[in-house]
This record gives structure tokens, sequence and C-alpha cells, in this order.
């Protein structure tokens, strides 16, 4: 009769088949005319192994155990955490170093890092919990897990590219804002993307809402500063909406949905919400807009801005609170005579963007570029 203890003592030192086989302390005897008394026993051992696992057992209470089989094939909070967490990984990895076109659908931020976040939390209290920390099916596991990752990432990325979204990169770099303007969230950043324009011209992107008393603010700047590329229509006037808290609310505005411009200088591109009695996000209009919003607006702040896809503005251009209880007629009264509360506030902003738009223009038109407050922005803009 074969002692299996002793088979499993020698298989654990290393010994090959032939030699557990004729080990005397084994006490297996191969049945007449076998050749290889070694492969016999190896076969005889994997047979005993699989109808071992498949046998239930039961405890010292009569009740029925997982056989190991059924252990293997259950998913347990490690393991669901084990596989998870490379999933979102290499997922949220590559989304947030190819913001487009891998992350255009699902941005790296906020939900993959949110998923990724979740998956490691189910991983962390599922090993706590656990008996046994590691194993081999949690190895294969986690090997499914960075396979299934790599190869979500690289579907979203191939989805992307059909879809003709930009190759964009996460890195950026701080540039100069007015003196004295905006906040911590509202500033302008470099991206070094490739240029993005239309019939090689620079695309002017500007993301918002009707509603919304930041974009009314900086609506202006456009307003005034668009003229000076080509021939602005279609704007009118308006204002924000009146439920947002004093003094955000009922701030004068100029619509510029279906507006258009004529230009050799810019190409606008405007998606803003026509509705002004709420604050509402528009669909991207393609995917490029959809890339520069997943890699660039992960915080969904409006308005946003992009300058021939290089230069991107966060958050407000001009304050809101500051055009607070002026109607449209006292914003283009002052605007109109370059001075009072409205001029002192649009105007830096006003110049800023028209210097970002002549840097884009490799500093053309020179009537502008020589505006002394677009020259000084300018000598600013790297």
């Amino acid at each position: 009769m074969v002692d299996w203890n002793a088979v499993e003592k020698l298989r654990a030192k290393g010994w090959d088949w032939d030699r557990i086989a004729n080990d005397p302390k084994v006490g297996y005897k191969a049945d007449a005319g076998i050749d290889e008394p070694g492969q016999a026993l190896k076969a005889l051992y994997y047979q005993r192994r699989s109808k071992a696992q498949r046998r239930p057992t039961k405890n010292a209470k009569g009740e029925v155990m997982e056989t190991p089989d059924q252990r293997e094939h259950r998913w347990t909070l490690e393991r669901v955490g084990i596989i998870l967490t490379p999933i979102f990984g290499f997922w949220f990895l590559f989304a947030y170093v190819y913001p487009s076109p891998i992350g255009v659908l699902v941005p790296a931020l906020p939900w993959l890092g949110l998923l990724l976040a979740a998956s490691a939390f189910v991983l962390a209290f599922g090993l706590l919990r656990a008996r046994q920390r590691w194993n081999k099916v949690l190895r294969n596991t986690m090997i499914a897990g960075v396979v299934a990752g790599l190869a979500i990432a690289g579907t979203f990325g191939v989805v992307g590219l059909a879809q003709h979204c930009p190759t964009l990169t996460p890195l950026t770099t701080s540039e100069p804002s007015p003196p004295g303007y905006g906040s911590s969230n509202s500033y302008w950043i470099k991206a070094n993307n490739p240029a993005w324009s239309v019939n090689g011209v620079p695309v002017l992107f500007f993301y918002g809402s009707a509603g919304c008393p930041y974009c009314a603010g900086s609506s202006w700047a456009f307003e005034y500063g668009l003229p000076h590329f080509g021939t602005l229509s279609g704007t009118t006037f308006g204002y924000s909406s009146p439920s947002e808290a004093p003094p955000l609310n009922s701030i004068p505005a100029t619509y510029l949905y279906g507006s258009s411009l004529q230009s050799t200088y810019v190409a606008w591109t405007v998606n803003e919400d026509p509705v002004s009695t709420s604050v509402n996000f528009p669909p991207a209009a393609d995917c490029t807009q959809s890339a520069y919003l997943a890699a660039y607006d992960a915080v969904t702040a409006i308005p946003f801005i992009v300058v021939g896809g290089t230069y991107i503005h966060y958050g407000s251009l001009v304050s809101p609170a500051q055009l607070s209880g002026l109607t449209t007629a006292d914003v283009q009264s002052q605007m109109a005579a370059q001075s009072g509360t409205a001029w002192n506030e649009v105007s830096p902003a006003m110049y800023y963007l028209m210097a970002y738009m002549v840097k884009v223009n490799n500093g053309q038109p020179t009537s502008i570029a020589q505006i002394p407050q677009v020259a000084a922005a300018l000598a600013l803009i790297s």
C-alpha cells in the first residue's frame, strides 16, 4: 500500500518520480508489465488528488466543507480586489499618461482614480480577513487582472484613435495672468500638444453655460477682444442665472452660443449651453472637444478655454462679483468709455486673451501685437 505522506515529503525534496517509486518507504509495487513505475505512480498520484478535490468532506459538526476545487473557484473579497486593482491601476496609469486617446471616454481623474481607490480598499479589507494571503489562485487572478487592465486600456486607445482623437499630454506649465487677477481656481497653463487648428487657423475654444455667472463675467473679454481679429456676429446680451446666491446672481452677460467670427487669425469654436436660468454643462461636440475636457478639465470648471491647443485657461477670466448690480448697458457704456468698474475688471483679461491669440499666430497680426498692454503680456508668455 502506497504511503502517500512519504510521497509528499519526497516530492517536497525535489525527487523525481522514478526515484520516489523505487524508495522502499513509499511502498509502491508496480503491476506486472509496467515499464515505467515512476510514471505509473505519478498518474496514480494525480488521479487520487483529483478525486480528493471533488470529494466532499465534513467537519467535526458533520457540516459539509468546501473541496479544494470549490475553494479555488470561489470569488472571495481578496480575489475580487486582486483582479480589480491591477485592472483599474493599469487603466488609470495609461489614461493619465495619455488623457487622449485612452482617457477620453473614461477620464483618469476623477473616475478611474475613484475606481482604483475603491478596488484597493476591497483588496486591503479582503487580505485582512483572509487566512492565506498569497497562493496560486491569487497569483493567477492577479496575472489575469494585469492582462485585462492592459487590454482594456489598449482597447480604449484604439477606439479613441479610430474617432480621430488628438494625442494630448498631461504635462503642463504655468503661464502668466494679469496682475492681481483671478484666484487659485483661475489661471493659464501651457501644454506641449499638437496645434489645434481648422484649415491652418488656430482654434479658440470656449466651453461654458449661459446661466453660469463666471461664464457671464468672462464673456465680455470675448465680446470686446474678438473683434480685433475679425468680424464677430451673433452674440446677444442678457444675464446669468438669477437663482445663484448673491452677488453671483443675474450677472450681465454676452451670450456666445450661436456667434461666429470671420477671421484669418482665429477659428472661433464655442460650445455654450443656451439656457440662462440654470447652469448646465453641454455635451462635447466631437472627440477633440472631449479630449481637451477630459485631459485638462477634470474638475469641470467653467468657463474652460483653449487657445490653439497649447494654452488653456481654467475658471473665470473676469470676476463676476465685480459686475454684480450692473446692467448690460452699463457694461457696454463703460467698455466704450474705457473707464469704470467693468472696464477695470474686463480689460486686463481681454488684453491677455488677445496676447495668447497673437502668440499662437506667431506674432500676427502686428497691429494687435503692438498694443502696449498686449505687448507687455506677450513678453511674459513662453
